[in-house]
């Protein structure tokens, strides 16, 4: 039986054998019936169509999927980007999507110098990032490694700075994705600040508040140089950091965060603490971890590593 497009067709029964389609014998989106050519009837995907489920390579038909209903799946990234490259951040603030970095310029304000130049920066590190944070760990990795005394008057030492006899305190930071060295002056930045670059710290600078929660790992290994009545500090300082063109900062608070008297000649020990930034700090200011062998310590320190691990936790 044969008839033209556009005609009723009027029968009792029309019978179409081995029609095909899957297991629930219909077709989906973007299939038509077609004869095989084996006497059969058969769903086939239009030329360029997309079956269900999709299998094929959607870059290959230059596909998009748009919509606004919840995607579901074991994970979606957008793989290859550019090298310390964050652009769809800005205009994809849910996506996930991961990128290289490099040098450490992600984020990079103008007073920042690359990360690359200092100890184990972990060049070429493919990261995961959603809601222009990434998605793993910490955010800032500082370390330092120095002689620490106990004699009065003696200084305490940053932990994100070395002291250097010509040039003083020098950057320390190796790891820094949102690049939240706070500067004090044009050359040191030794201090964690609330910069523009961590989410929830986009505000007016100096005058909005940071909206988050910081967390601050401390992990260190004091050598002694002698055992019996030993003592180790470590302080949590708070600085105001906004004045930016000016580089100065003025300290506003300092909190014992650990104190251990021991015998041990080798102390390592670490500690955790949190600050919530949210209810007193704005945007641009800092904090620093300095520890100290005090004065009431019968020994001084010798060579003593310390490492501090930041992560930024944003409360909206």
């Amino acid at each position: 039986m044969s008839f033209s497009v556009g005609k009723d067709v009027r029968c009792n029964k029309i019978r179409l054998e081995g029609i095909k389609a899957g297991n629930d014998y219909k077709g989906f989106t973007h299939q038509v019936l077609t004869a095989d050519g084996t006497g059969k009837c058969v769903w086939a995907n239009e030329t360029g169509g997309i079956g269900n489920p999709m299998t094929r390579d959607l870059n290959q038909l230059t596909y998009n999927i748009t919509g606004t209903g919840l995607v579901k799946n074991d994970g979606v990234e957008l793989n290859n980007m550019p090298d310390d490259t964050l652009a769809p951040s800005s205009i994809y603030t849910g996506s996930l999507y991961k990128f290289k970095l490099k040098d450490g310029t992600l984020n990079q304000l103008p007073y920042q110098r690359l990360l690359n130049q200092f100890n184990a920066f972990p060049t070429r590190l493919s990261v995961n990032y959603v809601n222009g944070l990434p998605v793993f760990g910490f955010h800032n990795e500082a370390f330092s490694i120095t002689n620490i005394l106990y004699a009065g008057g003696t200084p305490l030492y940053p932990v994100m700075a070395q002291r250097d006899p010509v040039f003083g305190l020098y950057d320390d930071t190796r790891y820094d994705v949102c690049n939240t060295r706070a500067g004090i002056g044009t050359i040191n930045y030794f201090n964690f600040g609330f910069n523009e670059g961590l989410p929830c710290c986009d505000g007016v600078w100096g005058v909005d508040k940071a909206r988050g929660i910081l967390k601050i790992e401390v992990f260190f290994d004091c050598d002694f140089v002698g055992v019996n009545n030993n003592e180790f500090s470590v302080y949590l300082e708070r600085f105001d950091t906004t004045n930016r063109a000016s580089g100065t900062a003025t300290l506003l608070s300092a909190t014992q965060i650990y104190n251990r008297k021991t015998d041990v000649k080798q102390l390592r020990d670490n500690i955790t603490y949190y600050v919530k930034a949210f209810e007193n700090d704005l945007v641009g200011m800092s904090y620093d971890v300095f520890c100290e062998v005090p004065a009431s310590s019968s020994h001084d320190g010798g060579t003593t590593a310390i490492n501090v691990k930041y992560t930024w936790i944003p409360v909206n």
